[in-house]
């Protein structure tokens, strides 16, 4: 995640993101639990206030876990289902301040057993 041109700094565990999939959707915050659904990875930038992004150089991976699995310790978004082959997934993230963004993304036509992807 990055910010547009002009925008102002948000406060990424203070955001909110709603994710459809198959015509359901569910709002979650952003806290950032170990076993919570969302997680934060710092790519770049962000030096002082880890979860603030303040301008366009800094990036941040959000990963959502869907779906608890033995694999992972998180836990799942309820009323979420998984994502199957060629299935769209649509993620819209609200600021604190009431500005808002959003994108649909497809899975790949053919999704292996266990296999691990990722969406942009």
């Amino acid at each position: 995640m990055r910010l547009a041109a002009g925008a102002d700094p948000i406060n990424l565990s203070k955001a909110s993101y709603t994710i459809e999939t198959d015509g359901t959707a569910r709002v979650i915050n952003g806290k950032n639990d170990t076993d919570g659904p969302v997680e934060f990875h710092q790519l770049q930038g962000l030096d002082k206030k880890p979860l603030i992004l303040s301008n366009q150089q800094d990036l941040m991976l959000v990963e959502f876990t869907l779906v608890s699995t033995t694999d992972n310790n998180a836990n799942g978004i309820d009323g979420i289902s998984t994502i199957e082959d060629g299935d769209e997934i649509t993620f819209i993230v609200q600021a604190p301040a009431g500005g808002s963004t959003f994108a649909t993304l497809r899975a790949p036509g053919r999704i292996d057993a266990d296999g691990s992807y990722i969406l942009s």
